[in-house]
């Protein structure tokens, strides 16, 4: 019974332990619910307001995300815009190159017509010096003509003196002897042929002045027979002058002043005739260095508008061929060949080349021809022609367009002649 009620409190304390146990877990749990929905209530106040957070946060990206759609239009515009101007600077770029080859085909053409202009500038000089040469000849000839007119005009008169000379000295002689005798004598002789002897001296004049009339219009008419002219008349002046002098230097002894004042007058009348004819011959020369220079001139004329025209046509193929230069591409390059050798396409270079060709000049001069300009079976110019009377024509000129791969050989002839031919390779080097 006792044990029963032992146990009876045992187990009803036991009881009352468990409930203050169940109470105070109870009191833990109401505790920790209390904490939980606290904490849970914090949790959810955390949750809206990190809702809000994100609201505000996916609305600032939205806004952010328009601003980068917008930036990103932008640069797409801007790119596209970059593009078109890459595109155009590259277009200018190839033009540019391009303009920067025919600049320099024009500065080698420029070096020859200069070198061409130099070259007739010397010819005209060595014209000039021929016409110099002609003026120098012709006053040599007028020169000889009035030494030939005064020896024609003064042989007689010298002749005649020196004979007078010698019958004054043989009178002078006899004055001694027979001073009375020979005054009688040479006074009765001068009285017969006074007339005699101013009938001979006028027709002397009268031969006199038509032959050098005569002479004169064939002077005229055959200047370049001057000499021969020449020395025909004074041939046959002298032997009439001779004849005249020895047919009447009997007749002369008193009648030395006549012959004298005679001499002098148709002397005085040759040299004004002369004068005359030398102005004439003058004006002549003048009109015939007037027509030389014309010529020239019309020569020069016709020479420039083949040049001209020859421009035209190579201004024709280079507009011709400008398409296929823009195919050229960057880092444009040129190289200029002035003697025949072995030529090879450079490794890494695009397969399109540009070609220029010039033949050898004409030799002036000469009847030989420039030589042929040739870049190896793709193409060849014929070189200038020679000149026998001159100065010699330029070689035949040619652009064309070639394909090679790198590395390819062509044999190059370059053309000579007064000035040598040569050849201008233009090029990308940029793949």
């Amino acid at each position: 019974m006792r044990e029963t009620l032992n146990t009876s409190r045992e187990l009803l304390r036991l009881l009352a332990t468990l409930d203050y146990v169940n109470n105070d877990f109870q009191g833990d749990v109401n505790k920790f619910k209390e904490e939980l929905k606290q904490a849970l209530q914090e949790i959810l106040d955390k949750r809206d307001e990190a809702l809000k957070q994100f609201e505000t946060i996916i609305t600032a990206l939205e806004t952010e995300v328009k601003d980068i759609k917008a930036i990103m239009q932008t640069l797409t515009q801007e790119r596209e815009k970059y593009e078109l101007l890459k595109q155009e600077t590259e277009y200018y770029y190839n033009e540019t190159f391009a303009l920067y080859a025919l600049c320099d085909d024009y500065a080698t053409l420029c070096a020859n017509l200069k070198n061409d202009c130099i070259t007739l500038r010397d010819d005209m000089k060595a014209i000039q010096i021929d016409i110099d040469a002609i003026k120098e000849e012709t006053r040599n000839y007028r020169d000889q003509v009035e030494f030939w007119h005064t020896s024609l005009v003064n042989m007689g008169y010298d002749k005649l003196v020196a004979k007078v000379n010698q019958l004054e000295a043989l009178i002078n002689a006899m004055r001694e002897a027979k001073k009375q005798e020979m005054l009688e004598a040479i006074t009765l002789l001068g009285d017969r042929y006074k007339a005699e002897l101013k009938e001979i001296w006028l027709d002397y004049r009268a031969l006199l002045a038509g032959d050098f009339k005569s002479y004169t219009a064939e002077m005229e008419s055959l200047s370049k027979e001057i000499i021969e002219l020449i020395d025909d008349k004074k041939l046959g002046a002298l032997d009439e002058i001779n004849i005249t002098t020895l047919s009447s230097l009997a007749s002369l002894n008193s009648a030395k002043q006549i012959a004298v004042d005679l001499i002098k007058h148709v002397t005085d009348e040759g040299i004004e005739e002369l004068t005359q004819h030398k102005a004439d011959y003058i004006v002549e020369l003048q009109d015939t260095k007037t027509d030389s220079i014309n010529s020239i001139n019309e020569a020069f004329a016709g020479a420039g508008k083949t040049f001209m025209a020859e421009m035209a046509r190579l201004n024709a193929e280079i507009l011709g061929i400008k398409g296929e230069l823009i195919a050229f591409g960057k880092d444009f390059k040129t190289e200029h060949l002035a003697s025949s050798q072995t030529w090879t396409a450079p490794q890494g270079a695009k397969r399109n080349y540009l070609i220029f060709l010039q033949g050898g000049s004409g030799y002036d001069n000469s009847a030989n021809n420039g030589g042929i300009t040739s870049f190896g079976d793709l193409k060849s110019v014929q070189g200038g022609l020679g000149s026998t009377a001159g100065r010699g024509s330029n070689g035949e000129c040619a652009f064309f367009a070639a394909c090679l791969d790198g590395g390819t050989s062509v044999n190059v002839t370059i053309g000579e002649g007064r000035s040598s031919g040569f050849v201008s390779i233009s090029y990308s080097a940029n793949n």
